[in-house]
């Protein structure tokens, strides 16, 4: 959080293009809720039975499970118990679809085909589009800042005195103005697009699941801090060890121009062997500094998968 407090500075310019950038990502928030929703949901009404259809309405403001035994005995097919979820209790949620219902379902089932799937495609277009230029306004401002940073790093050291070259070695800060730099656009890259869509989806997802079920929603408040506890520890020790491989490619980096730069003494000394062990010494913490970090790395996926599945099952069993 902090290097995202001190680039701030950096995004003063590019107010406006945020802006827009923000108003892409409520589109595309919105869009892809509505595509989802629709080709889901309506889709699947579409080809059900009509018996099966006319039943399930039935079903679905039903309170118990002897009714909806009766619903399944009279359309002689198994009603599906999801179907039910959240309509105990919860006039929002129905009053709402029964206003998008009465939009899109038509007299024929052709018709109302034909509405959903103009829907539905204009839905995904404009979700797409929104994406797209969420994505390249972005990444403008960060390429930006990225350059920004570098052309002020480079005037920074101009105006340090010469005593401080004789403290930092020429690899170090060339790692610094280049490595150093790159990554930090490497972690805006991947981030700072997630810093506005994250919580924005979040508060839609959220009100979408309260609409449908405020109990499911509320044992979810309950069991996400946990899991955010553990997600976060593991990012804290990404983040230690990210800079680590930073700090030691840049000792790799200032070995390799020392010994090409003073090659001439270095064969006069017959140092070659000594100078090539130090640099495949130091080239080898960085390997497994690097393989210890790519580690961590790649367990946060299947760990956010196992978390987040774990998560529905006690939902689902709930």
């Amino acid at each position: 959080m902090k290097l995202y407090l001190r680039l701030l500075k950096y995004l003063k310019p590019h107010f406006r293009l945020m802006s827009f950038a923000l108003l892409m990502t409520v589109s595309y928030i919105l869009f892809n809720n509505v595509s989802l929703w629709v080709s889901v949901d309506f889709l699947r009404e579409l080809f059900e039975n009509p018996t099966q259809t006319a039943v399930m309405p039935i079903a679905a403001d039903s309170t118990s499970m002897a009714t909806v035994e009766a619903a399944e005995s009279a359309s002689g097919s198994m009603v599906n118990p999801m179907s039910l979820l959240g309509q105990e209790k919860n006039n929002l949620y129905t009053k709402f679809n029964g206003l998008v219902r009465g939009w899109l379902i038509q007299d024929s089932r052709t018709d109302t085909l034909k509405l959903v799937c103009a829907v539905i495609f204009f839905a995904f277009l404009f979700k797409n589009i929104s994406n797209y230029l969420r994505r390249i306004s972005i990444y403008r401002i960060l390429l930006s800042i990225v350059v920004n940073i570098r052309n002020d790093l480079q005037e920074r050291l101009l105006r340090l005195p010469l005593s401080f070259y004789e403290k930092w070695h020429t690899g170090k800060l060339t790692s610094i103005t280049f490595n150093d730099v790159t990554q930090v656009q490497v972690v805006l890259s991947s981030s700072f697009g997630k810093l506005i869509l994250t919580p924005l989806q979040i508060i839609a997802n959220m009100f979408i699941l309260l609409m449908i079920s405020w109990k499911l929603t509320l044992m979810a408040f309950i069991i996400f801090p946990i899991t955010g506890y553990i997600i976060f520890k593991v990012g804290q020790s990404i983040r230690r060890k990210s800079r680590r491989v930073l700090q030691q490619i840049s000792v790799v980096i200032s070995y390799f121009q020392e010994s090409v730069s003073s090659v001439r003494v270095v064969k006069a000394f017959t140092a070659e062997k000594r100078e090539a062990g130090k640099f495949q010494d130091a080239n080898q913490d960085f390997f497994k500094k690097e393989f210890r970090s790519k580690k961590l790395h790649y367990m946060t996926s299947p760990l956010n998968e196992t978390i987040g599945v774990g998560v529905f099952v006690l939902l689902l069993w709930y």
